[in-house]
């Protein structure tokens, strides 16, 4: 083996116990935070969820980001008003990418029909996008900002981007989703976030594109389900539509 290799792979183990560490603690943090969630109110369980545990993945984050990301901005840690503009052409990205899966599953697999639903209150509309938006920062803290950054940095950018879409599933699994929601949803999710993240140079953009299908997955009622006779249509949405059900389309 090479030496430079060998110096290669040597200096990469720290940052994998590093990234390790952090996923764990992401995984404690998020056990945690779900005592507050427990006792909020249903409708804003979600969103108290986020809020708990955003603030401690960020510090920890800027800790172990001070080793190998220079620049704070690429891992969500200083926001600036240049954000906006790519948060928004994310969001207009995530909403393409769903309308996309639609249609070609329409195409290709069989017809999808989209039932009409009543249109939520102001009020539930609002908490909705909130619970959306910080729930989809707190996973993009977790997986496409110090984690990719770092493992980019030390394993290359295909190598990295592999190893975080497993997490990314394995994060999915152990939260209770099933096989086939990961397989099928959340893997090339992960790949589009990622891909949109090493792009963009920060998680402002992959953050748009992540909240965005959900908030399309939401909007028509977390997704289509099978019905019989070989059509699809969407569940009618919950009433005040942030009242979702577990493992509902929050990739």
């Amino acid at each position: 083996m090479p030496a430079s290799h060998r110096a290669s792979s040597t200096g990469a183990v720290p940052v994998l116990r590093r990234v390790a560490l952090f996923w764990v603690a992401y995984f404690v943090i998020l056990f945690l935070a779900a005592i507050p969630r427990g006792m909020a109110p249903p409708p804003w369980a979600q969103l108290a969820w986020g809020l708990v545990a955003t603030p401690p993945l960020l510090a920890l984050a800027v800790f172990l980001a001070r080793r190998e990301v220079p620049a704070l901005g690429t891992i969500g840690a200083s926001p600036a008003g240049h954000d906006v503009v790519p948060l928004f052409g994310g969001m207009l990205l995530g909403f393409a990418s769903y309308a996309a899966v639609l249609v070609a599953i329409s195409l290709l697999v069989t017809p999808i029909r989209l039932a009409a639903a009543p249109a939520p209150a102001a009020g539930p509309l609002l908490l909705a996008v909130g619970t959306v938006f910080v729930l989809a920062y707190m996973e993009e803290l977790g997986f496409r900002g110090y984690t990719l950054r770092a493992l980019q940095g030390a394993l290359g950018t295909w190598p990295a981007q592999g190893l975080v879409a497993l997490a990314f599933g394995l994060s999915h699994l152990a939260f209770g989703w099933e096989w086939n929601q990961v397989l099928y949803g959340v893997l090339p999710s992960a790949g589009l976030f990622g891909a949109v993240a090493h792009r963009s140079g920060g998680l402002a953009m992959p953050t748009g594109v992540h909240a965005a299908m959900n908030l399309a997955r939401e909007a028509t009622g977390s997704g289509a389900t099978r019905r019989s006779g070989r059509s699809w249509r969407t569940r009618r949405p919950p009433r005040g539509w942030p009242h979702r059900r577990r493992r509902s389309g929050w990739w």
